[in-house]
């Protein structure tokens, strides 16, 4: 039988990993509007910001999309698949997501 406390963990681990995913969100997010701000010169052709900021723009817009349902399984008090979908977002964008996009 699952106790109070055990209960109380489980939503506490279950905030801090969307406390975190929602800070990874943002920092993509950080990382592709700051890759086209700093690459802005005339020398470098606008195809080639837009291709060296374009990953940051897909893992974000993934990472969103699943922070969204985690947000939403949360409220629903769905805390342990909360956790799921937080772990393997967080595991998949720091680990897969360079491979495949940079």
């Amino acid at each position: 039988m699952v106790t109070d406390n055990q209960r109380r963990d489980v939503k506490k681990v279950a905030r801090i990993l969307l406390i975190i995913h929602a800070a990874s969100v943002v920092l993509q997010m950080v990382g592709y509007f700051q890759t086209q701000y700093q690459l802005v010169s005339p020398l470098i052709p606008a195809s080639l910001i837009k291709t060296l900021a374009e990953p940051y723009l897909k893992v974000s817009v993934i990472s969103t999309g699943t922070f969204i349902a985690a947000l939403v399984l949360y409220i629903c008090k769905k805390h342990i698949l909360t956790i799921i979908i937080c772990s393997l977002t967080i595991v998949v964008q720091q680990v897969i997501s360079p491979v495949f996009f940079g």
